[in-house]
């Protein structure tokens, strides 16, 4: 962030929510996978469409509060900041539920 004093307003946005981006994206990312290793891979197609339209609703409601731009920036950071929580939660329980009854499966 530092190397980015000085620019434009909009470059310094891009440049902000890009960095939170980087560290959000992997747990919405690698849950989703570890959901699809799980064999529950509908959840993880139902959140990626809810994420969507969380997204687009989000932008929509922000374009009062801010330029175009940055509504979209926000939008976008702000849905997927919720739906990395929503995968790392789904995941844990999941997770919890697995290491529970462990002792019951069976390797084919």
């Amino acid at each position: 962030s530092f190397s980015i004093v000085g620019l434009e307003t909009s470059i310094f946005y891009i440049a902000l929510f890009g960095i939170v981006m980087i560290m959000v994206y992997p747990f919405s990312y690698i849950s989703a996978k570890m959901l699809n290793g799980f064999g529950k891979s509908i959840y993880a197609l139902i959140f990626n469409v809810l994420k969507i339209v969380l997204q687009i609703i989000l932008i929509n409601f922000l374009l009062d509060a801010f330029p175009e731009g940055v509504s979209v920036l926000v939008g976008l950071t702000l849905g997927e900041i919720i739906f990395s929580a929503v995968y790392f939660i789904t995941l844990k329980l999941l997770l919890k539920r697995f290491d529970s009854h462990k002792d019951q499966l069976q390797v084919t």
